[in-house]
């Protein structure tokens, strides 16, 4: 059994443990689940979205029964998170988090359009996806799973991110690219 841990170095250890015994491709997105409901600890949304609570998905949702697991019932910034899959242009009302699913690019960027300045953290595993807009994009590197966040999409989203969640992060866009 092999215990796979995403976390953050803090003070107060918010660390998300998972044990898999699974194939490579499971343990990887319930690395990134976790990740998921970290992004929801180390992000600051406006109060203007004092009511979003959920992680959701829209499209091709690769997390199946891995993303409740980790998600539902947990808290961040004192709401209670749950889990919404969303079809393809249902509105985003209640969404925190939207993960945006494999997608052709024209989808992909419809989504990156709607989201916009809307309070949603966007998150995908499509290769450039904070390059092309969204604000968060995890990259593979080394058999790691990595992140890259977009602050001027975060910014105009009038989302807050976390300094120790940039710890972690490549920081790309106009605003920081590295």
């Amino acid at each position: 059994m092999l215990l796979v841990c995403a976390g953050l170095a803090t003070g107060g250890g918010s660390t998300v443990c998972v044990r898999a015994s699974t194939p490579a491709p499971d343990m990887e997105h319930e690395v990134k689940a976790a990740f998921l409901l970290n992004f929801a600890r180390f992000v600051e949304w406006p109060s203007s979205a004092a009511g979003a609570s959920d992680v959701c998905t829209l499209g091709e949702d690769p997390f199946g029964p891995i993303l409740e697991k980790t998600i539902q019932g947990k808290v961040a910034a004192g709401r209670a998170l749950g889990v919404r899959r969303l079809a393809p242009g249902a509105p985003v009302g209640g969404c925190a988090i939207v993960f945006v699913g494999e997608a052709d690019p024209t989808q992909r960027a419809r989504a990156i359009r709607e989201l916009g300045d809307q309070p949603v953290l966007s998150v995908a595993e499509t290769a450039g996806f904070a390059q092309e807009g969204g604000i968060i994009g995890f990259v593979l590197e080394e058999n790691r799973v990595r992140f890259e966040v977009n602050l001027p999409a975060a910014e105009r989203a009038g989302l807050r991110v976390s300094s120790r969640l940039l710890d972690l992060a490549r920081v790309v866009g106009s605003n920081g690219s590295r």
